[in-house]
């Protein structure tokens, strides 16, 4: 499978999520790798914008694969 080309529009978007994103943050990211998507979530451990990659947790991750970026919901406690 080619890696999908994304709209103007929704690069824009993905540029803007991507650059919110700091180290330490949960994020849950599905990318293009091999011939397929993936997905993996977990803490960022290091963005680097000149290399243009992003590690979450040990999984090194160029920013041009990425298609989708968030945060995980946050657990709601009972009783609070």
């Amino acid at each position: 499978m080619p890696r999908p080309e994304f709209s103007e529009e929704y690069q824009e978007e993905l540029d803007r999520t991507l650059r919110q994103v700091q180290k330490n943050d949960m994020v849950s990211v599905v990318y293009f790798s091999r011939g397929e998507f993936r997905k993996v979530t977990g803490m960022v451990s290091r963005i680097d914008p000149t290399a243009k990659l992003i590690r979450v947790v040990d999984t090194k991750i160029p920013m041009g694969d990425i298609y989708e970026i968030e945060e995980p919901s946050p657990i709601k406690m009972a009783g609070l």
